[in-house]
């Protein structure tokens, strides 16, 4: 009965038309685009358009995650092309290809948790010194991690979602040739590559390492955990509410904390662990 009443909650909050991720996911690409020039021409310090950088690479990979789910567009309906366009374009930015993403990603909801076939398992760490440690290591040249041999292995897809990524890591690579060898070296460092190395590190913490952890059960109940934030619900940028998402991945972002205050009571009864949330 308690799944039952899940849906009848979860259905309150399934629907309409996220506007706050399309502005979100397309103006924060089309701003950290702006700071480029402004950073060039010395309209604005390089120091603070590496600060704006970070907070912006920060915050793109949960318009794009959005994406993923068909929040925005469903496949086949009138807004499908502009769910496509944000998830390809917010998160450009950290070099995450959008397709093979949400390939893996899916993979994720279904396997949360299961050392083989989980793709995100690779963060997991008992403290966040030590998820810190793997989310840079992900971040590196030649680590294959979430492409795994079993994550996709099921897939028919596989070879063209790879081969795809390559061609837009490629384009993002060769970007940064240009840029360094034209002599704007300094600018890719602080608008770029540092900024990617601080938002990685942020995402795994809060979307993946701290919902998750300690990351060593299954099951609808027990993949995921509420959790209190020290910085704060939007510092957080929402993930102390991460196990609605996992229930519900309909749910809007910023619609899960009220969902999950009216799913508490039933996922108390359940046993999910909720700590103080």
């Amino acid at each position: 009965m308690s799944l039952a009443e899940e849906r009848q909650i979860a259905q309150r909050y399934i629907g309409g038309f996220p506007l706050l991720m399309v502005v979100w996911g397309l103006g924060g690409f089309i701003l950290w685009l702006v700071l480029w020039p402004l950073a060039i021409l010395g309209v604005i310090p390089l120091w603070l358009g590496g600060v704006v950088a970070t907070i912006i690479l920060s915050a793109c990979y949960l318009p794009s995650h959005e994406a993923e789910h068909g929040n925005i567009g469903r496949p086949k309906k009138p807004f499908r092309w502009l769910n496509e366009l944000t998830g390809h374009l917010s998160m450009f930015p950290l070099l995450i290809p959008y397709r093979l993403h949400r390939a893996i990603h899916l993979k994720h909801h279904a396997h949360a948790n299961d050392p083989i076939k989980d793709p995100d398992y690779h963060n997991m760490a008992e403290n966040i010194l030590g998820a810190i440690r793997q989310a840079w290591l992900g971040s590196q040249p030649g680590f294959t991690g979430a492409l795994k041999d079993q994550v996709l292995e099921d897939s028919v897809a596989k070879d063209k979602l790879v081969l795809e990524a390559l061609v837009v890591t490629r384009i993002a690579w060769f970007a940064m040739a240009v840029l360094a060898v034209s002599g704007f070296a300094l600018q890719l460092f602080a608008l770029w590559w540092l900024p990617r190395q601080i938002a990685m590190i942020y995402t795994v913490i809060t979307l993946s390492w701290a919902p998750h952890h300690p990351g060593q059960e299954t099951g609808r109940y027990r993949d995921t955990r509420g959790w209190v934030s020290p910085v704060g619900t939007i510092l957080s940028s929402g993930m102390e509410y991460h196990l609605v998402h996992h229930l519900f991945p309909s749910i809007p972002l910023n619609k899960t904390p009220a969902a999950y205050r009216e799913l508490k009571p039933l996922l108390e009864k359940e046993g999910m662990a909720l700590n103080g949330l």
